[in-house]
């Protein structure tokens, strides 16, 4: 791959964070942890609240109140396989809802399987006094990973750079990886939309 090749690649992911900025919608920065049931709104702006941390054995109820149908899913996209459970299986019309329990503990990512651009996070804990947690797998190990869990442990690495280092920084370490390593290559999509929430973050 010459030089032209990557300068292509760069330009494609710098458009990737622009349509990203478009459609992502706030963050939210909450600590608090929700029990019983919660609800969660879709609207043409994404998921409201994006993120949340529940207590396990919460039940989630994902209300459509866009004009379009959403499918509630885990990531990853398209397949949805880190935790397949979370899954609606199916199209929501608007005005209609799913609900999910949440029995698994761990950092769940989600989005809507038909526009992937929205999503977002649900942090499951044991209890109200539980400490918060951002990693479900032993990174540090990654070469003994599967390759879905290889996959989440990338995306945890390019936020953590695009957050301390800024968004320049995250897309290099995306184009210097892009050509030494199959798996960056295969999930260059999806994480080009990670640098796309920071760069939304920082700069809207």
């Amino acid at each position: 791959m010459n030089n032209k090749d990557i300068l292509q690649i760069i330009l494609i992911i710098i458009v990737i964070i622009l349509a990203s900025i478009f459609f992502f919608g706030d963050e939210v920065s909450s600590k608090e942890i929700f029990s019983g049931e919660v609800p969660i709104s879709f609207t043409e702006k994404g998921f409201e609240p994006k993120n949340i941390n529940i207590v396990q054995g919460t039940t989630v109820k994902f209300v459509n109140n866009s004009d379009e149908d959403f499918w509630p899913a885990s990531n990853l996209h398209p397949t949805h396989i880190i935790y397949s459970e979370f899954d609606s299986l199916k199209r929501f019309q608007p005005n209609s809802s799913w609900d999910f329990v949440f029995n698994s503990l761990g950092t769940w990512k989600y989005h809507n399987h038909l526009n992937p651009s929205f999503g977002g996070i649900i942090n499951v804990v044991e209890n109200k006094s539980s400490k918060i947690s951002n990693s479900l797998y032993e990174c540090d190990d990654i070469e003994n990973l599967s390759s879905y869990q290889q996959e989440y442990c990338l995306e945890e690495y390019i936020r953590e750079v695009a957050e301390k280092d800024g968004v320049i920084a995250g897309l290099e370490i995306l184009a210097e990886n892009f050509e030494k390593s199959p798996i960056f290559a295969q999930n260059c999509h999806a994480l080009s939309h990670i640098i796309g929430e920071e760069a939304y973050a920082k700069f809207s």
